[in-house]
């Protein structure tokens, strides 16, 4: 009676399927009644009912079912309670090709099994579901049972929703995954040059290649802006970041000059861009890296200071010729009214009337110079510069313009001709190529003390001749060798004294001298120490010139030759 007593007080507790496992006919199943139950298989109930997860009791080779509460929710009104002390094949017909196989292992004491997220569909709550399980099938052990092995505990989990979450969460990975690879296509679809830096450090995270071809550069990503680009130390580029991403104050650069060894060879180069570094933002608000749009405007910049310099010559042209037009006219005027009040009082005798038609022929001769020059000025912008060249004998020409300046008042400056004969005939219009001595002979008279003197040399260099005028003059300012050539180009030394000069004899004979093929440049040591204006002629002339010749191009044929 007592043993009665205990089989039916036992098991204790266990809820729902407590009640159910005490009220169930147990001696109409293969296990018996519950107090003849071995050991192993009540140690394994008890347990079973005492925990909240859910667990599974499979006992003896009919495979009798017990479970707990926990487990029973996640079966369907199709099997719970009715498989409670049922046969497990019958229970698990839909599954028992995907479970049977691991249960028979176990129960053949080949040890415990353990899946992870596996996919077992079941039939519950009137359809069949897909299901993900974690699952353990682990031995019950039973000295009388065939290998030692009463039965199979089975610990599990319904893993649906953590699968369904792991699901999207890799199905919005491999979407936000798609959207960077998008994102990185059209970056590099993109015709403006784009990057992203990250961190205060400015790390390339992303360049397209109209960036990479912008800075001269390819392999940048995971490298800090100041380790790709050096040369921008000292321009303020990186403290302009700097600030962008202290402050989050987007900076737009217009025509920003900056320099650029885009070549690698050590020469930056000056070049202008147009940009904006826009902050991009974390989740929290906090700065974590820029956004950089640029496009290169070089050419339209140059192009605007190039107009605007033109317009400056222009403004400067028509101040200059104003105003060396208007000096021999006023002289021509004045000298004019001036023979006519005394010719009026019959004041005008030989000598004085003399003197008046010199002071206009010079007046006019000046006003036929400027006239020349301007109309010259006009045909090398134009490229229709007339050229006759001939074979010239250039130490005769040389010789000849140093005559000429001394009969034009040289008699003030000691005028030194060191012309060696010997030079063979050079092929030049001889008129021009006396054209630019005269202009150098005139400009170092003019822009030299009296006493002064002025030396002429002549010498054969390379396949060519070579001649210097060298005065002792009032020198030129440091850069201003360069300048001189250019239209309207006056040295400030120069421009601020009272002697006359438009600035386009330079730019004349260095149009006439490179039509020869040749070059033409200007030295001095600074100013008070005079200049030497030099210049080349090939032998053979302008048929050298292809496309009018570039500048220094003559040169360096002179170079060669000579090395030849």
């Amino acid at each position: 009676m007592a043993q009665q007593r205990e089989a039916r007080a036992w098991p204790v507790g266990g809820g729902e399927l407590g009640a159910l496992i005490r009220a169930h006919d147990w001696a109409a199943t293969p296990l018996g009644p519950i107090a003849a139950w071995p050991q192993s298989l009540r140690v394994a109930v008890r347990l079973l009912l005492t925990t909240r997860h859910p667990m599974f009791i499979w006992w003896g080779p009919e495979l009798i079912q017990l479970y707990n509460d926990a487990y029973s929710e996640t079966m369907g009104p199709e099997r719970h309670p009715s498989a409670l002390g049922g046969g497990g094949r019958e229970t698990w017909a839909e599954i028992w090709d995907t479970i049977g196989p691991q249960i028979a292992d176990v129960m053949a004491g080949r040890g415990a099994t353990w899946h992870e997220d596996q996919l077992v569909p079941v039939t519950r709550h009137g359809g069949r579901q897909d299901v993900w399980w974690t699952y353990g099938y682990s031995p019950i052990d039973d000295e009388a049972a065939e290998h030692g092995i009463g039965g199979v505990l089975v610990v599990c989990r319904d893993v649906t929703a953590e699968h369904a979450a792991a699901a999207a969460l890799r199905a919005a990975h491999a979407a936000t995954e798609a959207e960077r690879a998008r994102l990185h296509e059209l970056f590099a679809q993109a015709p403006s040059a784009i990057c992203l830096l990250s961190g205060p450090d400015h790390v390339y995270t992303l360049a397209n290649p109209p960036y990479l071809a912008l800075i001269g550069r390819d392999d940048i990503l995971g490298r800090r802006v100041r380790d790709v680009l050096p040369e921008l130390a000292g321009q303020g580029i990186i403290e302009v970041l700097d600030g962008v991403y202290r402050t989050g104050t987007p900076f737009v650069g217009d025509e920003v000059l900056m320099r650029l060894d885009r070549d690698a060879d050590g020469e930056p180069e000056e070049v202008y861009f147009t940009f904006v570094y826009a902050p991009f933002r974390a989740t929290d608000g906090a700065t974590e890296g820029i956004f950089v749009h640029a496009h290169e405007v070089t050419g339209q910049v140059r192009a605007r200071l190039a107009a605007e310099a033109a317009v400056r010559a222009r403004d400067t042209f028509l101040s200059v010729a104003a105003h060396e037009l208007r000096t021999p006219l006023t002289t021509l005027k004045g000298t004019t009214q001036l023979l006519l009040r005394r010719r009026a009082r019959g004041q005008l005798d030989a000598d004085q009337l003399a003197m008046t038609l010199a002071t206009l022929d010079q007046s006019a001769d000046r006003l036929v110079a400027l006239t020349d020059d301007l109309l010259d000025v006009a045909r090398i912008r134009t490229g229709q510069l007339p050229l006759a060249p001939r074979p010239t004998d250039l130490a005769a020409l040389v010789a000849e313009s140093v005559a000429q300046a001394r009969d034009r008042g040289g008699d003030e400056h000691r005028l030194s001709l060191d012309a060696p004969g010997g030079l063979p005939p050079v092929v030049a219009d001889a008129g021009r190529i006396e054209q630019v001595l005269i202009n150098l002979l005139d400009n170092a008279i003019k822009y030299s003390p009296a006493g002064g003197t002025v030396m002429v040399t002549l010498r054969a260099e390379g396949a060519g001749g070579l001649i210097a005028v060298r005065d002792q003059g009032i020198g030129l300012p440091a850069g201003a060798a360069d300048a001189i050539f250019a239209p309207f180009g006056r040295a400030e030394n120069a421009a601020a004294s009272s002697l006359p000069g438009m600035g386009l004899g330079l730019y004349i004979c260095r149009s006439i001298v490179e039509r020869h093929g040749g070059w033409i440049a200007a030295e001095s040591a600074g100013e008070g120490c005079g200049t030497t204006i030099t210049f080349w002629l090939p032998l053979d002339g302008p048929s050298l010139v292809v496309g009018g010749g570039e500048p220094g191009s003559a040169r360096q044929r002179m170079s060669s030759d000579a090395a030849d």
